[in-house]
């Protein structure tokens, strides 16, 4: 008998299987230092002016959860089950 085919190798735990892939890590540290400076230059006279403070918090947070669908070993795990592929779709969304 065979062995079943895995789509993903990893080289130790699941949990630590994060992907620092340069085509998904370079977008994301590109519009999170451009989104920064924008801000910056906004806020320089007076914080929340031409963004508000909440907008900018819910940058962030997008930010975070996308970097985490795409970056944390989530993405592994959706390779292997539609299940996580499909939490990824959501998380996204």
């Amino acid at each position: 008998m065979t062995p079943p085919l895995l789509l993903h190798v990893t080289t130790g735990p699941l949990w630590a299987d994060w992907d620092w892939e340069p085509g998904i890590v370079l977008p994301l540290a590109i519009a999170a230092v451009l989104y920064a400076r924008g801000l910056r230059l906004l806020w320089d006279e007076h914080v929340g002016r031409g963004i508000r403070v909440w907008e900018a918090a819910a940058f962030a947070i997008g930010w975070i959860v996308s970097s985490l669908a795409l970056l944390s070993p989530l993405h592994a795990l959706s390779e292997q089950l539609f299940v996580a592929h499909m939490v990824q779709h959501e998380l996204l969304m």
